[in-house]
């Protein structure tokens, strides 16, 4: 089925690997799936060091608040 909503129309019909830039990074299926395991990696430590500086903020205050 078509996708036929007037703002995710265009934006659903590009392809990663139609991207001039991002393309040639993501043109075959090995490439994809590096990539694809990279990022869940990457997103995996930018939430753990998320959390760890959000504890260290709350112990933080909790120490020098007195």
């Amino acid at each position: 089925m078509k996708n036929t909503h007037p703002i995710t129309s265009s934006i659903s019909d590009e392809k990663i690997e139609d991207d001039p830039i991002l393309g040639r990074f993501f043109d075959t299926p090995e490439k994809k799936a590096k990539w694809i395991v990279r990022i869940k990696i990457a997103y995996i430590l930018w939430i753990l060091l998320l959390i760890l500086g959000i504890l260290f903020l709350i112990v933080y205050l909790l120490k020098y608040s007195y």
